[in-house]
């Protein structure tokens, strides 16, 4: 994909500046403030970042951009500031807590005051203890915030905000046939909102197809264009010029339209009543193929569109998919 800045870099790690607050802030509490700073900046940056290439993104509308902004904001606010910062927070206070009860039941004297034989460990440990527990928290706890909050927004807000932005373009005559552009926290790349069933995007534009059938077809583009995306890939790599490998770009949306178009056509006859009842069609090894290549299209795409571009729940149906593809190209 793009390289992003705020992502792909280390610049990623300022979003995490407050959670190492938090694991100082019992030993250096002057950085604690300066940390959610940094951290605050960092989510201004991305969002700002993010903001922008939705208002360069083909099709883009001013509904679309706010909402982008706004889910960026919240997704970092939460994801990289909030809730981690709350659980370092509590991470560090119990931890402080544990060791403070364990001497207590020990009915050991407070070792920061006590001089001799292991004195000095032990009040390390008390000293450091808690901000070592918050430091090393740190890694296992990003991940699953991270899920948490996508899926707090793929539940709540991010349906809610995408048929807002959807139902703010259809006051104009041409809304039917321009997708709304929106970029998440989560999906930096621009992506059509709007959900055409396969024979709906095809038919009547071909570049309005939606990511979930494009995603879909990945495997038979990989296959049917691999030389048109390495032919452009070389030319991009050896030319300074865009414009000198636009006739390899071409060659690869004309691949790609293809591809899409026959999956269409595939997936088409294999859910029409006619042609199932057909018996010409089901002596047909040809037609056979077509057909049980359009049926698994159809279910995998269906998969993703209902699983939010997941591919792990779908992956006996990418297998079945892939394979149907091999063999209808042998």
């Amino acid at each position: 994909g793009t390289y992003d800045i705020w992502r792909d870099s280390l610049l990623r790690y300022a979003g995490y500046a407050n959670e190492g607050g938090e694991s100082f802030r019992h030993r250096f509490p002057r950085l604690l403030k300066p940390s959610y700073g940094v951290a605050l900046l960092y989510v201004a940056g991305d969002t700002a970042d993010k903001t922008w290439r939705a208002l360069q993104a083909p099709g883009s509308s001013g509904a679309a951009v706010a909402f982008t902004c706004a889910d960026v904001f919240a997704w970092q606010l939460l994801a990289s500031v909030a809730i981690p910062g709350l659980v370092i927070n509590q991470v560090v206070k119990w931890t402080g807590v544990g060791i403070h009860r364990v001497l207590g039941r020990l009915k050991a004297p407070n070792p920061l005051f006590v001089k001799g034989m292991g004195g000095s460990s032990v009040a390390k440990v008390v000293m450091w203890g808690p901000t070592a527990a918050g430091l090393f928290a740190v890694p296992f706890i990003v991940q699953p915030i991270d899920h948490f909050v996508d899926s707090l927004f793929e539940a709540t807000v991010r349906p809610w905000g995408r048929a807002r932005s959807f139902l703010a373009t259809t006051n104009t005559p041409t809304a039917a046939s321009t997708p709304v552009t929106v970029v998440t926290a989560s999906s930096p790349t621009p992506f059509s909102q709007k959900t055409p069933t396969p024979a709906a995007a095809v038919a009547a534009a071909p570049s309005m197809v939606h990511s979930s059938i494009l995603l879909a077809a990945a495997p038979a583009l990989a296959d049917a264009c691999a030389d048109a995306n390495k032919a452009f890939l070389e030319c991009k790599r050896a030319r300074a010029d865009p414009e000198d490998c636009l006739p390899q770009g071409a060659r690869v949306v004309r691949c790609a339209t293809s591809v899409v178009r026959r999956l269409h056509a595939s997936s088409a006859s294999s859910s029409s009543p006619a042609s199932s009842s057909s018996p010409a069609s089901s002596s047909s090894p040809a037609a056979s193929l077509d057909s049980t290549l359009g049926e698994t299209f159809g279910r995998y795409e269906a998969c993703l569109s209902s699983s939010g571009f997941d591919l792990a729940p779908c992956r006996q149906q990418r297998l079945a998919f892939a394979e149907a593809w091999n063999n209808s190209n042998k």
